[in-house]
């Protein structure tokens, strides 16, 4: 799905400005082509656990910033957008990480004859990765 909507393999999402030395390049998790106003759309995910040293909102707004201060300026100099995505691990989401979930359920609901029912399936198969995420990690915390 998402590959049809124009998303590159992370291998592929280089963001490196032509100023910055190619050992200095940022890799973006995925790159939506043409996504916000015509231009490309890079994405950085992050998963926080919001009980280990912050509360949840707490953990999830220093990932947003952290996130923003590393790949910001370099999306900036070859004109890509860039917006964090970072839950927690309990299923709550940042602001800027909620507005990128609704602008991509709003374009995929676009296409659909049932919009609502494609919203419904995003949020699920979202919320379903994020869960195997968290499993697969207590797992192997505990081999």
């Amino acid at each position: 799905m998402l590959y049809q909507s124009g998303v590159c393999a992370p291998s592929l999402c280089h963001v490196r400005p032509l100023k910055i030395p190619p050992q200095r390049s940022l890799r973006a998790d995925l790159v939506v082509h043409s996504f916000v106003d015509g231009k490309p759309l890079a994405l950085d995910v992050q998963v926080v656990h919001g009980l280990s040293s912050r509360l949840g909102e707490e953990a999830v707004a220093k990932g947003e910033n952290d996130k923003k201060a590393k790949y910001s300026a370099a999306c900036s100099m070859i004109d890509m957008n860039f917006s964090p995505v970072v839950w927690d691990t309990l299923g709550g989401l940042g602001p800027d990480s909620l507005k990128f979930m609704q602008k991509l359920i709003t374009a995929a609901a676009a296409d659909s004859s049932q919009p609502i029912d494609t919203a419904n399936y995003l949020w699920q198969r979202t919320a379903l990765a994020l869960a195997r995420a968290v499993a697969r990690q207590l797992s192997l915390s505990m081999s």
